[in-house]
Parts: structure tokens; sequence; C-alpha cells
């Protein structure tokens, strides 16, 4: 969901005057701040949760007594995960409205130092034989299966985020020179991937014999122009995977699966971390070591590292 969609969502429904005057400041205040527009849409999104809790237990205001309630009921109900991302973005929103002089306390001294929370689970991951097996369960025999195999073949091949798959332009295909280039829509970042041949396939067989023919700069649309919806995605592969006959006990069939397979195929061949970095769309080594630390530290370990200048 855009964050267009996101304000369109409240916006639509019905709230107290007070709450609707901050949320459009804010609104406003993001849009001219240099954050992605994923990190615009999370923030919106959470702040919708908070804004939600405020109106369902009758509070007038922001107040401390409403911020230590809510986190008290996240810490009750959601995922550690889930509270810390949430966290992280009112502490913003409190932030801005001290800075604009609506309240007395800022969201560092809320949350002076939070902490992200270190997975205890080992994360999903596919074999290359496994990922074969889900990619030769889909028909191609008809349009929904042409651009079901488009899609997860970006997903299985190059590993892109579910959103820039969504998001995916015309102009962002090198066809040429059999590159993939786009700006990652979670981080900002430029990708700059090879075209791995079947992916090129897959997705020349969706634009040739099934994309809807309309004139539009995304490559996957529905029939009527617009977006698939990025939680549609999951399902796709959520559908398919169940498909393929894959045991997927303990494991996830999500899109972000496969990107986890990638790096762990990778790091089973011993590829430098630098290289699976740039894969991936990491700024930084440091993003993908601690990302992939849980699958096995021993193999990190064994990755030839690149060795930081003595000065």
């Amino acid at each position: 969901m855009s964050v267009q969609a996101k304000i369109n969502l409240w916006k639509g429904e019905n709230h107290k005057k007070w709450l609707n005057i901050l949320f459009d400041e804010y609104v406003v205040f993001l849009a001219k701040s240099n954050k992605t527009q994923y990190t615009q849409e999370w923030e919106i999104k959470s702040l919708i949760y908070y804004f939600r809790y405020l109106e369902n237990n009758d509070h007038k205001k922001v107040t401390l007594e409403s911020i230590y309630n809510y986190v008290d009921y996240m810490n009750k109900h959601l995922s550690l995960r889930t509270v810390y991302d949430r966290s992280q973005c009112l502490k913003y929103f409190l932030n801005w409205l001290y800075d604009s002089k609506k309240i007395t306390f800022n969201g560092d001294m809320i949350f002076p130092k939070l902490k992200q929370p270190i997975s205890s689970s080992i994360m999903s991951y596919y074999s290359n034989k496994e990922i074969s097996q889900i990619l030769n369960s889909i028909s191609v025999k008809d349009g929904v299966g042409k651009r079901n195999m488009a899609i997860v073949s970006l997903f299985a091949y190059l590993g892109i985020r579910r959103d820039d798959v969504r998001t995916l332009k015309f102009e962002n295909v090198d066809w040429d020179n059999n590159l993939i280039k786009f700006y990652q829509n979670k981080t900002g970042i430029l990708s700059n991937l090879p075209m791995p041949k079947m992916v090129k396939i897959s997705l020349l067989d969706y634009l040739k014999n099934a994309r809807p023919n309309i004139n539009n700069e995304f490559i996957f649309i529905k029939d009527d122009g617009s977006l698939y919806a990025t939680e549609y995605l999951s399902v796709i592969v959520n559908r398919i995977v169940d498909k393929s006959s894959i045991n997927t006990k303990n494991r996830k069939s999500s899109c972000h699966s496969f990107r986890h397979s990638i790096a762990t195929n990778l790091l089973e061949k011993h590829v430098d971390i630098n290289i699976i970095s740039q894969i991936l769309g990491h700024a930084k080594t440091e993003t993908t070591i601690g990302t992939y630390i849980s699958y096995d530290k021993q193999k990190l370990m064994m990755l030839p590292l690149e060795v930081p200048e003595w000065k």
C-alpha cells in the first residue's frame, strides 16, 4: 500500500478533529523530509495504529500516560520486532511534536535508546533444488501463470524485495545489456543486477502474451491498469509454494524467503560477503552479516571479508 493509500485509509474513516489536524501536519512534514517513500509509508502506518489506540481509549491529547499505556499494550499483544518498529516511529513523531512546540517532552526522552530485537528463530531457507521445484510447479499455459512465473523468477533468481517487484518499471530493464536497475523503495540505494536468462524469458513471455494492453510505465499491472497490492504478491508466492509440494514445516513460504535463500546458497559456495551484500542491495556488509549470522556463524567466519586499511 502506497503513502497516498495510507493517507486515504485514514481520511476515509471518521476521526476526532484534533487527531486529523496532527495527522495532516505530520504527513506534510514527512513529505518535505528526505525519507524514502517506504519509510514514510511505515511511519504513517505506525502513527495510524497509535491514533486508533488514542481514540479507542478516549484520550484527548498526546500525553506521557497515553504513550506508556500504548507501549504496555503493544508488549502484551505484539511481537518484539513489531513493538520495536512502531516504537521507533512513535519516537520520531514525538520529536516532531516537541520541535513543533506541541508537547513539552520528546521521543528521545521516552525512548533514549531502542535496541533492535535479536531473532531467535532460524530464517526460512530453500535449497536450489527446492527453488527449482517451486518454479517448475508454475504452469505458464495461461496469462496468470505467465505473470506468476515472471514475478516469482524475480524473487527466486535475484532476491528483489516484493515492493520493488511490484513497482518495477519498463525503464528499469536494460534488455540489450541484460541488466535490471532500480532504486530500492526501502533504502533508496541503487540496485544494478544482472538479468539471468530465465528471468528475461519469463518477463518477455508475460509482456508479449499476458500483460494487459495498457500504456503504463509499470510492468506488473491489473486489467484496469492499477498496481497489485504488496500483500497480493505474498498470496501468489504462498499459493505456488503450497502447490509445489515442498515441505514447508517450520518454514515460511514468503517472498522474503527467496532473499534469505539466495544469500544462504551463495554462502554455501563461499561467495565473498561483499558480493552477497551487493546482490541484496545492502549499503553495508554489516547489514548482511547481521541478517544472516543466525544461519551459520562458522560459515560466515570462513568468508573472505574485506580487510580495512591501517591508518
